[in-house]
């Protein structure tokens, strides 16, 4: 459906059939109720001073036919929930139920039959995103691919960017040491609030067709220039401080606009380049508190890791001066010499 946005997630068909299904329901029910009540508000308007309104009796004459009309709404009312909480329960229970850990294998449900099936390694992505005043980081697994090792590669401001690949499941643990945060992504159909003291599990996964269906933008052999993002995204905030100062002027901040345009269409906004944002008010600062994900293809995702890899490698260290060896013979024999001179002064 073309009013909702672009999705690419696997799972987002599923809540975008929701969504509908609760707006086609819920929609003509507003509409009938609001009418009734406005037209009897109308209706029964108080017309002159001398009118009274009439007490309805609850016998049989008008009691009886209007519970029973009553009792009819109420079974329409309920069954039209009971169809939407059955989406509801379907959709939840495949996206936050079925799926669990077991050592360090992990088993997802089949969408076709539900049971729980085991996900080879190579599938799977493991990350941990940490939620504070006012920023998100991010832990990846290192050359061992597991996660919370000695070798795990960490990505914090101003890099806050999280890198994903296609067609794998991405296990995000979200936590938060501060405030209550949000991780949310629109066109994942992702939202999640991370909770001071818990850890919260959740997976989504990236549909390469999906993406591929978002417009012909989408070109995955080309890198995303993150540094040009950035400054961009840079420029174009001040740009807008000054001109709220009275230091630019209008044409000069449409200018910063067209080129930050420029720049997100050059790396594919919205097909491959997607904000994360936090959903909940988290203080001062919450203005500012979002981030970047990139989706890349296997290989372009794998030319990432081994950058951070390369990035994050310890320095070496400078190798040792080798120590000169000492003439000790020639140190005596000038000793000696010294020795020497001295009784010939004294004499």
């Amino acid at each position: 459906m073309r009013f909702l946005l672009d999705n690419i997630s696997t799972f987002g068909g599923d809540l975008d059939s929701l969504i509908i299904l609760t707006t086609l329901i819920v929609m003509p029910s507003f509409v009938i109720a609001a009418s009734v009540f406005i037209y009897y508000i109308l209706r029964y308007k108080k017309r002159r001073d001398d009118q009274k309104a009439e007490y309805i009796l609850g016998d049989e004459k008008y009691g009886h036919k209007i519970a029973r009309n009553i009792l009819i709404i109420d079974v329409i009312v309920f069954l039209l929930d009971i169809v939407i909480l059955w989406g509801s329960v379907s959709a939840w229970s495949h996206i936050n139920i079925n799926f669990k850990k077991e050592g360090s294998k992990w088993y997802f449900a089949d969408k076709k039959t539900g049971k729980l099936v085991e996900t080879p390694k190579s599938k799977i992505l493991e990350v941990r995103i940490i939620l504070r005043a006012f920023t998100f980081d991010f832990q990846y697994p290192g050359p061992d691919g597991i996660l919370d090792t000695a070798d795990d590669i960490f990505v914090s401001k101003p890099k806050n960017e999280l890198h994903v690949p296609v067609n794998r499941k991405i296990i995000v643990h979200l936590s938060a040491p501060d405030v209550i945060h949000s991780f949310w992504v629109k066109s994942l159909r992702f939202k999640q609030d991370a909770i001071p003291g818990r850890e919260i599990t959740r997976w989504f996964e990236i549909d390469k067709n999906l993406v591929d269906k978002i417009g012909s933008t989408v070109n995955w052999g080309k890198d995303i220039n993150m540094e040009a993002v950035r400054s961009a995204a840079l420029s174009y905030r001040l740009a807008r401080e000054d001109y709220a100062k009275g230091e630019k002027t209008k044409t000069e901040l449409l200018e910063q606009r067209e080129k930050l345009r420029t720049v997100y269409n050059d790396n594919q906004l919205g097909a491959r380049l997607f904000e994360i944002a936090c959903a909940e008010i988290c203080g001062p600062g919450h203005y500012d508190m979002s981030a970047w994900m990139v989706v890349d293809s296997e290989e372009s995702f794998n030319r990432y890791m081994n950058k951070l890899i390369e990035e994050q490698k310890p320095a070496s260290a400078p190798k040792p001066k080798k120590e000169q060896k000492v003439d000790t013979k020639q140190d005596k024999k000038t000793d000696i010499n010294k020795k020497d001179e001295k009784k010939i002064d004294k004499k």
